[in-house]
């Protein structure tokens, strides 16, 4: 087949338009190619950064529970030493206190021997009268009698807790074993 110009000028324009057709899609191939590499490189810089934050903050973490991990463990030892500092001074407390509450109840012993002498004395002077009062002042010797073995056996059987409570203890006993003395020298027997 011969192609006559007017043809061979018709394929080479059609020639041309296709070429110009792959050109334009091949540029619009291109620029979307493009397009599609630069949004492929933004979802890879993005996921990139948020795993960079993502470590950023696990090593923050990661130092908050060591940091708090040392914080326990410095604050544990506080308590270890406060707990062995307590027991030293209660150790220290219990040994001074055993002293001190030897020596008081020797003190109580002999406020109650020398009350238990008193009620003697007038138990006797009751004996050898026939008072109308006789029965109330048995009754107040007895009294006074019971109240001061009571003291003896309180200091006796005395648990320690605190120095202020041994304090207010000691206090105690020993206003009322005088009360006992008073109450046995009051009895007036005639």
């Amino acid at each position: 087949m011969i192609w006559s110009p007017t043809q061979i000028r018709a394929g080479r324009v059609a020639a041309t338009l296709a070429g110009f057709s792959l050109v334009v899609f091949g540029a619009c191939s291109r620029s979307q190619h493009s397009k599609v590499e630069n949004a492929r490189e933004n979802v890879q810089e993005e996921k990139k950064e948020l795993a960079e934050e993502r470590h950023d903050e696990a090593q923050d973490v990661a130092a908050e529970q060591k940091d708090a991990q040392h914080d326990i463990a410095e604050k544990q030892e506080d308590v270890n030493k406060a707990e062995q500092h307590l027991n030293e001074v209660q150790h220290e407390g219990t040994t001074e206190w055993q002293k001190d509450w030897s020596d008081f109840r020797d003190s109580v012993n002999k406020k109650v021997v020398d009350n238990d002498k008193l009620i003697a004395d007038k138990r006797n002077e009751l004996a050898n009268n026939t008072s109308s009062m006789h029965d109330e002042f048995k009754k107040m010797i007895d009294d006074a009698e019971h109240r001061n073995h009571d003291f003896r056996d309180r200091v006796k059987d005395y648990k320690y807790e605190t120095k202020e409570g041994w304090d207010q203890f000691k206090n105690d006993v020993n206003n009322g074993l005088d009360a006992v003395a008073s109450s046995i020298k009051s009895i007036d027997i005639k």
